[in-house]
């Protein structure tokens, strides 16, 4: 089942995109004929990726970094579980995930690294990813629409880190839309370097949480 987050994006991408959202539902296919119903959403998928450039990488992107986040809460729930003899470790089962007061993979990070003490993997705390989780929230919450002056800010820390080895933050672009919209574009090469730096980031953290398990024992 598809993630609420990318489901509630794809909507407010429609509305912000002017799909005829009556039109469609109005001429939607009234049998339950295969080829009728096939040829309608075919047309409407259309509709869609006409107005919501890069839809299926999107969708993607929304659903690594969603498995990200969720895969990461559950490694602070596990060691909030877990009972520490170590006077200095008994500090993890006191403190919870959810007496700070950030969320998502923001908060994950900061109790892996502020309770737990585990060394974050340098591409969780690095400004490309910043840049990556500012582009994840305009996917959430616009669907990849962006103003003039939010695409400007986007640029300037992009081109801050060009010259930098991470070849991901070279993998976007905007279209644009009206003089004061743009829409966020994704390289067909985006998925492939995102998902290479998340697998290698939490495997680390893997590694990290694995070593102080055993150092209890």
């Amino acid at each position: 089942m598809l993630n609420q987050k990318i489901i509630d994006g794809i909507y407010q991408g429609i509305r912000n995109r002017n799909i005829d959202i009556q039109y469609i539902l109005s001429n939607a296919p009234q049998t339950l004929s295969r080829d009728v119903t096939v040829s309608h959403y075919k047309w409407e998928l259309k509709q869609l990726e006409t107005r919501i450039p890069d839809l299926g990488k999107v969708s993607l992107f929304l659903l690594i970094y969603g498995f990200l986040e969720s895969e990461l809460d559950k490694v602070c729930r596990f060691l909030h579980a877990t009972k520490f003899s170590h006077e200095a470790r008994k500090v993890i089962n006191r403190i919870n995930r959810r007496d700070f007061k950030d969320r998502g993979l923001t908060r994950s990070i900061n109790y892996l690294k502020k309770v737990a003490n585990i060394q974050i993997p340098k591409v969780f705390e690095s400004k490309e990813f910043l840049i990556l989780n500012k582009m994840r929230n305009h996917f959430v919450h616009s669907f990849g629409s962006v103003s003039k002056k939010e695409k400007q800010s986007l640029e300037h820390e992009r081109n801050a880190l060009i010259n930098s080895s991470n070849i991901l933050i070279q993998q976007f672009d905007f279209e644009c839309l009206s003089d004061d919209e743009y829409a966020i574009t994704l390289t067909n090469h985006f998925i492939d370097f995102f998902l290479d730096e998340i697998d290698s980031g939490f495997k680390e953290i893997v590694k990290h949480v694995d070593d102080l398990i055993e150092s209890e024992g």
